[in-house]
């Protein structure tokens, strides 16, 4: 009994509630538009709902639309079942509208961060561009140095070839000999560096006064028995240590002085010398003494000329000094 009365009262409500939502107050005065008006316009508005759905529009076009719609609720009468389907349908409107909106902010960064790497793209194309016309400006300098490194070192070889300079005579000593009561050495042209030294003069200052001029030519380098004039040198054996002679050797690679001198080391006597280029200041070339001699007590001229150390040459008499030249020019203090 009371499950009946409960079902039928249920079932009632349900009829009465469809009724209202489908004819509305029957106690209206105005008259609801017809149901095929706000059926097709809801129809209409669901199938662009949907196709928006898969093809979202530009943004402002569901706002236009829920806009629309809003109008309509306001201005036409309908039923309660219209009202119901327009606030889903405005709602989905108002769904579809923010997905818009997102999408487009998206689509304006993706935009711009193309339109970024555009630019990133265009301005390292004119970076790479500048890069390779630095590179090859570089290049082509780097060419040109060369050439005119090539052509200087050219004119600067051709120069030292032609004057000597880089190169020069030094007059190398016999060992002294006993002859006629006196000691008497040669001296005969040596040549160091490669390229050979023309107009070559050679005079000589020592205890028996000066000696020379000597043309003596070119000296080239190297040279194997080819006849030289040769000075022939004299002291006693009583004359006060050192003996010394100045040589002067002038030729196209400029003057040149050669401090000869004989130190008596037991009852031998020995020989040394240094070879200067006259100059402001002047400068000795290399210096050069047989190995058992050594100097006590040098003065400040002896120190420039033969100083302690690896700057002195020394080898024995029967070796020439010039294949053991590794000195630098040293200026007169």
């Amino acid at each position: 009994m009371d499950k009946h009365w409960i079902s039928t009262r249920v079932y009632s409500a349900f009829l009465s509630f469809a009724r209202f939502m489908w004819k509305g107050n029957p106690e209206e005065e105005k008259k609801p538009v017809p149901h095929w008006f706000h059926f097709g316009l809801q129809i209409c508005v669901g199938a662009f709902v949907l196709y928006w759905h898969w093809y979202l529009p530009a943004p402002n076009k569901a706002v236009l639309a829920l806009a629309s719609i809003a109008a309509l609720m306001v201005l036409a009468e309908m039923r309660p079942i219209h009202k119901a389907i327009y606030f889903f349908l405005i709602l989905a409107l108002v769904f579809t509208e923010n997905r818009a909106i997102d999408k487009d902010r998206n689509d304006f960064a993706q935009a711009e961060d193309n339109k970024r790497k555009d630019e990133n793209k265009q301005f390292q194309r004119i970076a790479d561009t500048l890069s390779d016309s630095l590179r090859q400006s570089q290049d082509q300098f780097s060419e040109t140095m060369t050439r005119m490194e090539g052509v200087a070192k050219t004119e600067k070889e051709l120069f030292a070839e032609t004057t000597g300079i880089g190169s020069y005579v030094y007059m190398m000593p016999s060992a002294p000999i006993f002859v006629n009561g006196r000691y008497e050495a040669t001296i005969f042209p040596h040549l160091v560096g490669k390229h050979h030294v023309s107009g070559t003069i050679v005079s000589v200052n020592g205890p028996y006064g000066p000696q020379g001029p000597v043309d003596y030519g070119s000296v080239f380098p190297n040279e194997l028995q080819r006849p030289r004039q040769v000075i022939t040198l004299r002291f006693g054996d009583d004359y006060k240590q050192p003996i010394s002679f100045g040589i002067g050797i002038s030729g196209s690679n400029g003057p040149f002085f050669e401090e000869l001198q004989f130190r008596k080391v037991g009852a031998t006597w020995k020989r040394m010398f240094a070879v200067i280029k006259e100059g402001k200041p002047d400068e000795v070339v290399w210096s050069w003494m047989e190995t058992v001699l050594a100097i006590e007590s040098p003065s400040k001229e002896e120190n420039w000329l033969w100083p302690a150390g690896k700057e002195t040459i020394r080898t024995d008499g029967n070796i020439k000094p010039c294949k053991h030249m590794d000195s630098r020019p040293r200026p007169a203090p």
